[in-house]
């Protein structure tokens, strides 16, 4: 199999690239590098290349399957040229300005972000004379607030940021390009992503990544509003899991939306009673809510189960070990 993974130098993109690399897939990445990090891939040999190296095609070969970092911007035309000639089996679409806070802020370079350079990317597919299948990486904020828990995927849609109604507006795209263009597309609704290569200072940045970040360098961790919202926590291993079953899947796909979470949801202040109990010298500096932000996530997870045979593996407190682990924070 072949793909290529936009955005991969990130946080969720380059644990997939990793994973990718080890069960011997032909990956290649392309990332501008305004989030993502070279440093995601150390101790993974890889090949640097930059746009115009992609042309003419016969000169690059993948050279014992080191995966090729492409350094562009996904909508460079040397890129979707590629895309259009049918280099690829899957595209994973995972290329964003994912911060609520962000988007709040400024919601127009954002919407260009997450939307118009998205569609770029279907554009290619949709006019590739072998199309990939595309499997899009969305996000339980388009729920928003004022949904049961746990949220099934055809709750009512009502985001609360702009970030939400950025990915349901590609999420509705791809629902439409499946019906115009045939474009074989999932689309995954990520819960709260957590774990190794997500860096507290980062786009990516969830409290947990943000705390670890703060115990790391000996700084007060910050906690929003009353403390008591909670999130459905998945560890980034299960998400990457999702990811290839997804791409695998031997049914094509026509623009489903399917949740990627765990079914169980923990509060803030419980994730600090546990970091707590490890760590006695933490010092708590309270904060007003955050605009934008959903008070609880939860999901359901039925349909991942049906459609991709999906069930999350590995319980918080295996998944918060882990990531402190890979903080160098614990053993």
């Amino acid at each position: 199999m072949k793909a290529l993974v936009v955005g991969g130098a990130g946080f969720i993109g380059s644990n997939l690239v990793r994973k990718l690399t080890s069960l011997g897939w032909k990956v290649e990445v392309v990332d501008n590098f305004s989030s993502g990090k070279l440093e995601n891939f150390f101790g993974l040999k890889v090949r640097n290349i930059t746009p115009f190296m992609l042309s003419p095609w016969d000169q690059i070969k993948h050279q014992d399957d080191a995966p090729l970092i492409i350094h562009a911007d996904m909508e460079d035309p040397h890129v979707l040229e590629r895309i259009q000639r049918g280099q690829y089996d899957v595209v994973f679409l995972m290329a964003a300005r994912p911060r609520v806070e962000e988007s709040v802020l400024d919601p127009v370079n954002t919407t260009d972000n997450n939307c118009t350079r998205s569609l770029q990317i279907f554009k290619a597919v949709e006019n590739a004379v072998k199309k990939p299948r595309i499997v899009f990486s969305s996000s339980s904020a388009v729920y928003g607030n004022n949904v049961e828990l746990p949220t099934r995927e055809n709750e009512k849609r009502l985001p609360s940021s702009p970030y939400g109604l950025q990915k349901l507006f590609i999420e509705e795209y791809a629902r439409i390009s499946s019906q115009i263009h045939e474009t074989d597309v999932v689309c995954l609704r990520y819960f709260n992503v957590y774990g190794p290569y997500q860096y507290g200072d980062s786009a990516y940045s969830t409290a947990v990544s943000a705390w670890c970040h703060a115990i790391s360098n000996k700084q007060e961790l910050r906690s929003d509003g009353t403390g008591e919202q909670s999130r459905d926590m998945i560890f980034v291993e299960d998400v990457v899991e999702a990811n290839i079953l997804a791409a695998t899947r031997f049914e094509p796909f026509k623009g489903e939306c399917i949740n990627i979470g765990t079914g169980t949801s923990i509060t803030n202040n419980r994730i600090l009673d546990i970091l707590k109990s490890k760590f006695s010298d933490l010092k708590i500096r309270n904060a007003p809510p955050r605009k934008g932000d959903v008070f609880e996530t939860k999901a359901d997870t039925f349909l991942a189960k049906k459609e991709l045979g999906f069930e999350a593996k590995i319980s918080f407190n295996d998944g918060l070990q882990k990531t402190l682990s890979w903080w160098k924070l614990l053993p």
